[in-house]
């Protein structure tokens, strides 16, 4: 398979250059885009994001990419959310109200608990249980016992469990670290700061070709 083109949305709710290095380290060669007419252009999309649920959801549509991400997703191409980007592929999130997403994985965005030893946000190093295998998506190189880096306070519930890859202990819960349904693809950490684990998820979804190891 030739090498994808991947694009990574450029809507002033993501860590642009952050992922920009993140994939240049994995040998991808991305670039950003901005308007819909864009993705012609584009095999595979990642989706970052900081900050808060509405706002990001504000300022997709301001750009004309909320339609734009979901016709692309739903022509079959790969698209991947990062962080808030994850969050945003979900139906609705329920941070600050009732909010509605992009609905390309069914199911809510919800509040983490804090509890004792387990603070919100979830800021640092957590630890990856599979919930199921994960061949045949980015994560294929991903094991039980891998650490990611996240930061976030709210979390992402699919109403069909077998959307959820891998999950994280956030006290006595167990929270959705990674969450896949057909060619739609999340992860609730950032790949980019996670060292070569990231980063094969990276080269993984430029390349599904390259194997799964993770150097």
């Amino acid at each position: 398979m030739t090498r994808r083109r991947i694009g990574v949305v450029d809507y002033g709710a993501g860590n642009l250059f952050s992922v920009e290095r993140g994939l240049l380290a994995a040998g991808c060669a991305p670039t950003f885009v901005s308007r819909p007419e864009q993705l012609a252009d584009i095999d595979a999309v990642v989706l970052p994001g900081v900050g808060a649920f509405a706002k990001g959801m504000a300022m997709l549509a301001g750009h004309g990419m909320d339609e734009a991400l979901v016709g692309f997703a739903r022509a079959g191409k790969p698209l991947m959310g990062v962080c808030l980007g994850m969050q945003l592929l979900m139906t609705a999130s329920r941070e600050f109200g009732l909010r509605r997403g992009l609905d390309l994985i069914e199911g809510e965005v919800v509040a983490m608990t804090p509890e004792k030893g387990a603070p919100v946000p979830n800021v640092g190093w957590s630890e990856i249980r599979l919930e199921r295998p994960a061949a045949g998506t980015p994560f294929a190189a991903v094991v039980t016992g891998t650490d990611f880096y996240f930061v976030h306070s709210f979390h992402c519930v699919p109403a069909n469990a077998e959307a959820v890859v891998a999950t994280i202990r956030h006290g006595t819960t167990r929270v959705a670290a990674i969450v896949s349904r057909d060619n739609v693809h999340g992860c609730q950490f950032h790949p980019e700061v996670s060292d070569r684990a990231g980063l094969a998820i990276y080269r993984l979804f430029s390349n599904p070709d390259t194997g799964v190891d993770q150097r």
